[in-house]
C-alpha cells in the first residue's frame, strides 16, 4: 500500500538538523506524524518498515539519527517548537545541541 497524505495525522516538522561535513553543510528535516497503514509497498528510496520502540538502539544508526531517536522518545508531544540541533564536540564525545526556533517580535 502506498501511503497517501489522508493516510498521515498529525504531520510535523519537529526538527533541523545542521551538520558540517568537510567543505559541505548538511540539512535535515524530520517531520513525525501518526498512522494507522502498516503494510507499504517498495520504493527507490529503500525498504521501509516498522520497528517496535524496544529495538530501536539495536540498530546500527547514525550519531544524529540516535539522538534525534532519543529526544523524541523522551519528550515526542511535549515538543511545541521547532527544534534545530547540532552537534559538537567535547572530551572526544559528541554532545547533540537542542535549540527552539520561535516566533518573536522586538517591542519598541
Amino acid at each position: 500500500m502506498v501511503i497517501k497524505e489522508e493516510d498521515l495525522e498529525n504531520l510535523k516538522l519537529k526538527y533541523i538538523v545542521l551538520r558540517r561535513l568537510k567543505d559541505e553543510i548538511r540539512i535535515q528535516y524530520i517531520y513525525f506524524a501518526y498512522s494507522e497503514i502498516r503494510n507499504v509497498i517498495q520504493t527507490d528510496e529503500g525498504e521501509l518498515f516498522w520497528i517496535n520502540k524496544e529495538e530501536l538502539f539495536e540498530r546500527e544508526l547514525s550519531t544524529m539519527t540516535r539522538e534525534i531517536l532519543k529526544h523524541y522518545i523522551e519528550y515526542g508531544d511535549n515538543i511545541y517548537d521547532v527544534l534545530v540541533g547540532t552537534v559538537s564536540v567535547e572530551d572526544n564525545q559528541s554532545i547533540m545541541n537542542w535549540i527552539p526556533v520561535q516566533d518573536w517580535e522586538v517591542k519598541e
